[in-house]
């Protein structure tokens, strides 16, 4: 060095001021290098450094203007040593312009030891010691009480801008050996306290996090190896993902890796995550880091755990929604997940008990192992449950499914039967997909008789005789809609009831809409009036409903039409109990030859037909019957002797008052006419 060869003190000469110019070397440069020598005493001196501008590969940008000044050194052909110098630095990283530095230069060994001890930054104080030779260097950093907040703002000005706002305070320790050609070996340990995150645009939350992160790593025939551990204690991480916060149990993950850095891949040798009482789970696989970190391979696989507290732990805080709130689960589920040259994943169930509010819905012991594989075919996966209930009342009895899960899609291979009360919801064909504009299902199968006694005590009806069967077509799912392609055969009461047009919008929703078109054929009117309280009557019943719609499943508009079919042979008899509740319902009184008196001779009387009309819009029903009459319509048409007719006046009717009234007729009460 050219300082070294001046003499140590030049007689009556006690500062020197050198121009050194611009220095550079690979990657790095130092502009108008200056050197300031002030000789005190034999041996001892002070100096001083300062440079426009310093760049170099290891700093986060360039230095302007650095400034070292030494109090208290020693210059001479063996070292240069500082023992109290200060370093000026302005940098948006620093909350002083100067700090103290102490270094050493041996030029026999080349040996340079550095220390700062006390480097006011970022609100706390970052101390460092560096030991370097031409062989190998060493370094140990120590940070305190660093505000991440003025950290993130540093870098920033600095032109390393940071996503989100930053919060709380972290710790560092960390200690490194190396060469030259980069790090051999080494040690950190990262403390954050208080912690908080919130980026809009990833949707990165993150509040009250105080975590431990540490590790090390060794270099051995140019692969790096180490492990690492990440110590959640409290706090909570908000991602669209998942939700994690430990709830008095700690979340760990521990690491063991390797990393080539002629290839850039990084392999994950054992992975394991851990949170007590909630998830554990293992996994291995090999990264790509160029450009960016892609899973090149990866095996994950889960211990069994509770999908109620997943659901309630991990997945519901990120939904928003009150779903813990209406579905329960329980029992034990465990995943694999592959990546490779396909993605596959295998999910078990064990003893799942699953329980929804709305719609009421109940399966229990659902079993099953459920296999899909991206882009190729998976093996055939199952799905069973030992009963439950539909709608809270419904008894639904054993099942099992044999499906193929596709990477968009899955389906039913084989027809399944559900049972239901003494009958059974036959399944010929289920399609479940996933495109563009969301969920599309298909379904299409039939309904085995079930018995109306055990229906009707199920749902709490009054007791109705017969069965109730019917074939389903083509079911659609779409948008949220369903729609039913074709018409619903329904048998009961002795004849059917035909379903048109029915689409139920809105499904799971606040306020389902359903739509359709009823027509009812030869239905056995002994055997729907035996059945409450209405009064007994003889004969067929046929008719329509059209524009049927409901809201929040109550009625808001339909145009009935319901009376005797023209080609009913059939015996046609009328209860007085039953004449009685008809004129009510039309708000009349009985008219024919006799007076009321002598009607209540008889239990029963002949009929030719009946029928009624009500056209429901806006909360209001417009009633008519099966023919106009004086001043009003018929409800009855009498036929034999005696004869009888029933007539109504009301033309419009409140339809709540109307079903009111028909509520107090089939609980056996008499309606009040008003």
């Amino acid at each position: 060095m050219l300082l070294l060869g001046l003499p140590l003190q030049i007689r009556g000469i006690e500062r020197l001021s050198l121009s050194l110019g611009s220095l550079s070397g690979a990657g790095w440069q130092v502009e108008a290098l200056r050197l300031g020598l002030d000789w005190r005493r034999t041996g001892d001196a002070g100096f001083s450094l300062s440079a426009r501008r310093i760049v170099h590969p290891a700093l986060p940008a360039p230095l302007v203007s650095p400034r070292f000044d030494c109090m208290e050194g020693a210059l001479s052909r063996q070292e240069v040593r500082c023992d109290r110098g200060v370093l000026h630095l302005e940098s948006p990283l620093l909350d002083q312009t100067g700090f103290p530095v102490r270094f050493r230069w041996s030029r026999a060994t080349g040996r340079i030891t550095l220390k700062l001890p006390r480097l006011p930054l970022a609100g706390g104080t970052l101390e460092l010691a560096l030991v370097w030779q031409p062989a190998a260097w060493r370094l140990n950093l120590e940070g305190r009480q660093l505000s991440l907040f003025r950290l993130q703002k540093a870098l920033q000005a600095l032109g390393f801008p940071l996503p989100g706002a930053m919060q709380g305070s972290a710790s560092l320790h960390l200690s490194a050996d190396g060469r030259e050609d980069g790090v051999e070996q080494g040690r950190w340990r990262l403390t954050i306290r208080d912690g908080g995150f919130s980026d809009q645009a990833s949707g990165l939350f993150a509040e009250a996090l105080n975590l431990e992160w540490g590790g090390d790593l060794a270099r051995r025939k140019g692969l790096y190896s180490g492990q690492q551990r990440l110590l959640l204690k409290s706090g909570a991480l908000l991602s669209p993902w998942f939700y994690l916060e430990p709830a008095g149990q700690q979340i760990s993950l521990d690491t063991r890796y390797r990393f080539d850095p002629a290839s850039g891949r990084l392999a994950l040798e054992a992975l394991r995550f851990r949170h007590p009482d909630h998830l554990a789970f293992s996994a291995s696989g090999v990264f790509d880091t160029r450009p960016a970190l892609a899973p090149v391979e990866l095996q994950v696989a889960s211990q069994p755990a509770d999908p109620g507290t997943l659901l309630e732990s991990y997945i519901a805080p990120v939904l928003g929604t009150a779903l813990p709130e209406t579905l329960t689960l329980g029992g034990e589920v465990s995943a694999r997940l592959q990546i490779g040259s396909h993605v596959g994943a295998d999910l078990a169930l064990d003893k799942v008990e699953l329980a929804l509010k709305e719609p009421a819905l109940q399966l229990d012991g659902i079993g099953g192992r459920l296999h899909w594989v991206s882009g190729g075919e998976a093996p055939p996966s199952t799905l069973a449950w030992s009963g439950g209930r539909l709608f809270g009342r419904l008894s639904v009895g054993a099942a099992r499914f044999l499906l193929q899960l596709q990477e968009r899609s899955g389906e039913l291979l084989q027809p399944s039967a559900v049972p239901i009360l003494d009958g059974a919801l036959q399944i010929e064909k289920l399609r479940v997909a996933q495109q563009a504009q969301g969920v599309v299902a298909s379904f299409q199968g039939y309904l085995e008789p079930i018995s109306m006694p055990l229906l009707s005590k199920a749902l709490e009806w009054p007791e109705l005789a017969g069965q109730i069967s019917g074939m389903i077509p083509e079911v659609s799912y779409r948008d949220g809609t369903l729609s039913v392609h074709g018409i619903i055969l329904i048998r009961l009461f002795g004849g059917s009831i035909l379903v048109k047009h029915l689409r139920l919008e809105s499904l799971g929703g606040p306020l389902p809409v359903l739509t359709a078109d009823l027509q009812l054929k030869g239905l056995d009117l002994e055997t729907l009036t035996r059945t409450f309280s209405f009064g007994k009557i003889t004969g067929k019943l046929a008719g329509r409903v059209e524009g049927l719609r409901l809201e929040g499943w109550r009625p808001v508009a339909f145009d009935a039409r319901l009376g005797t079919p023209a080609d009913d042979h059939s015996r046609h008899r009328i209860s007085q109990k039953a004449v009685d509740n008809i004129s009510n319902l039309g708000g009349s009184g009985v008219s024919g030859a006799l007076s009321r008196g002598v009607l209540g001779m008889f239990e029963t009387f002949g009929y030719d037909r009946l029928g009624i009309r009500c056209r429901l819009r806006n909360g209001v029903c417009e009633m008519d019957g099966v023919a106009p009459a004086d001043q009003g319509y018929y409800l009855v048409q009498g036929g034999g002797i005696p004869r009888i007719d029933i007539v109504g006046f009301n033309r419009r009717i409140d339809w709540e008052q109307l079903l009111a009234k028909l509520k107090q007729i089939t609980s056996g009460g008499t309606p009040v006419v008003r």
